[in-house]
């Protein structure tokens, strides 16, 4: 999956409008356990029916993969970067090398 988030920032004052940041981008992978109940009866097209009678979330498990700041120079403070993690757009340097070219977030996806 992936999603957007933003941070509240307000209202203008005029118009009332919401007022909010620019995306963050953010990108999960992971499972999701379902229960869903269905009624049958003789007439019932079970290749072509998209009808239930509830569903319940039973368990989900996420893990975030890769972040996105909206503030494109979030990532500028990394003294003495010498790349750019291919998967979440991070600086790498000596700190933060994860090997492979990916940073210490993204390598052990790889």
């Amino acid at each position: 999956m992936s999603s957007s988030s933003y941070d509240y920032w307000g209202r203008d004052y005029d118009t009332k409008e919401v007022i909010n940041s620019p995306a963050y981008q953010h990108g999960v992978m992971g499972q999701v356990t379902i229960s869903v109940v269905r009624t049958v009866d003789m007439l019932m097209d079970f290749e072509y029916s998209s009808e239930f009678d509830s569903t319940e979330i039973i368990s989900g498990d996420f893990e975030e993969r890769y972040y996105r700041s909206c503030f494109e120079d979030e990532n500028n403070d990394v003294p003495d970067a010498y790349g750019t993690c291919p998967e979440c757009t991070r600086k790498i340097n000596l700190e933060n090398d994860g090997g492979n070219g990916f940073c210490v977030h993204c390598a052990p996806n790889h």
